[in-house]
């Protein structure tokens, strides 16, 4: 097993990045796996580990020949989704809670609580 097969997420310098797809506030991503180490015929175009500070969210936006997953690692905070349909619905999440926007679907997160939103996004 080599080292693109493991990413340990101290070793990974977060970057400060404001209003995340048009959200508010600022968050800090890590991102594991990106257009830089992306591997050929890989199902993985992004993963990472982010975390939304108290205030700050992920805006909405629609997933076009791609899908995203949420792992809400800790905190809590409220997803908004609205399917191919058009059907929209917000939902709290928490830690251990998962999300799916599959292609031709839009998402968002907000971090509406006092404490740090820790979340895993996977593009594939």
């Amino acid at each position: 097993m080599s080292e693109r097969h493991i990413f340990l997420l101290d070793a990974i310098q977060p970057v400060e990045m404001q209003q995340m797809r048009g959200g508010k506030g600022s968050a800090l991503w890590r991102t594991a796996v990106g257009e830089a180490n992306a591997t050929p015929g890989s199902p993985f175009a992004k993963v990472g580990v982010n975390i939304l500070l108290p205030g700050s969210s992920v805006g909405m936006h629609k997933h076009v020949g791609d899908a995203e997953v949420y792992v809400i690692i800790s905190g809590s905070g409220m997803y908004s989704c609205r399917d191919a349909n058009g059907v929209s619905r917000q939902i709290r999440v928490k830690a251990g809670d998962v999300t799916v926007c599959y292609d031709g679907e839009e998402h968002g997160l907000e971090n509406d609580g006092t404490e740090p939103l820790m979340m895993s996004g996977v593009i594939g």
